[in-house]
C-alpha cells in the first residue's frame, strides 16, 4: 500500500519539506516557522517507518541522539504545550535580549544579541537555530548512510 499526504509520499519528500521549513525559519525567525521545522523534522521518522521498514533498527538508534531527542521534545511541546511524561523534561523557551544587563554573563557575545533559546534542563541550554542546523545535517547524513530515497 502506498501512503501519502497530498504530495508528501516518501521520506525524501519530508526531508525536502524540512529543508524548506529550515530556510523559512532562518529567513524569518517566527514561531510558525520554528514550529513547522521541528514538527516536520521529527516526523521524517514516520515516513521512513512506513516506506522503509527494513531501516527500523537503525532509525531507533538514530533517534536516541540528544539533538533528535530535543527535536522530539520541541515537536511535542509545540503540539501539546507541556510534556507530561515522567521520563521527559518539559523544555522552557526563553529569550535573552540585550547586553550584559539582559542575560547571564557568558551567554551572549560582548555587544551582541541572541534570539530565542530553548532550555532543556537535562542537557542545558540549546540555541534553536544551531539545533535546527544540526538536526537537518544529521537527517541528511542518515539518508546518505542508509541509502534512503
Amino acid at each position: 500500500m502506498t501512503y501519502s499526504y497530498f504530495e508528501l509520499k516518501t521520506p525524501k519528500d519530508m526531508l525536502d519539506k524540512a529543508r524548506r521549513e529550515y530556510h523559512r525559519m532562518n529567513e524569518n525567525f517566527h514561531v510558525d516557522h520554528v514550529f513547522n521545522f521541528f514538527v516536520t523534522a521529527y516526523h521524517i521518522r514516520d515516513y521512513i517507518l512506513k516506506n522503509c521498514s527494513s531501516k527500523q533498527d537503525v532509525l531507533e538508534k538514530f533517534l536516541k541522539d540528544s539533538d533528535l531527542k530535543a527535536c522530539h521534545d520541541l515537536c511535542d511541546k509545540g503540539k501539546h504545550l507541556k510534556l507530561d511524561s515522567p521520563n521527559r523534561v518539559d523544555p522552557v523557551v526563553h529569550t535573552w535580549q540585550g547586553y550584559f544587563g539582559g542575560a547571564p554573563f557568558g551567554t551572549l557575545p560582548f555587544g551582541g544579541v541572541f534570539g530565542p533559546r530553548v532550555l532543556i534542563t537535562d542537557t542545558g541550554t540549546i540555541e534553536i537555530k544551531s539545533l535546527a542546523n544540526r538536526i537537518l545535517k544529521k537527517w541528511e547524513d542518515f539518508f546518505i548512510t542508509h541509502e534512503i530515497e
